[in-house]
């Protein structure tokens, strides 16, 4: 819960303290404006509506982007599974490249093996 630390300057009166929220209340009936000024408790300071309540909207802001559901693409990147999946695939990019470069690959087993699901490297 906030603390009510906000006071409303009306020429030399202030009424008040306030909570945030009340504030953000009181501008959506319209009975103070962004503009008016404020005090805040314990301080000389002059602040504006607008100001104070900054940083109670960028809060709630904030909070709702922690609400908001993470894609269904995001979660997939993070999971182990699918992590697993990708050093697989680079695994094997790998081994097949090295057995290219070497030219391994014209040789039995791994030429008889590509012939098998169709390659035929023409050793």
């Amino acid at each position: 819960m906030s603390e009510a630390i906000w006071f409303v300057i009306k020429g030399h009166d202030e009424d008040g303290p306030y909570t945030p929220a009340q504030l953000d209340n009181m501008v959506r009936a319209g009975q103070i404006q962004d503009s008016t000024v404020l005090r805040r408790k314990g301080d000389v300071k002059r602040y504006t509506v607008k100001d104070a309540l900054a940083v109670k909207r960028q809060v709630q802001k904030n909070q709702m982007a922690v609400v908001a559901p993470v894609s269904t693409m995001g979660q997939l990147y993070e999971s182990t599974a699918f992590r697993a999946f990708l050093l697989f695939i680079l695994l094997l990019v790998v081994a097949a490249a090295s057995l290219y470069f070497t030219g391994q690959y014209k040789n039995p087993p791994f030429s008889e093996w590509l012939k098998a699901i169709g390659f035929d490297v023409g050793a």
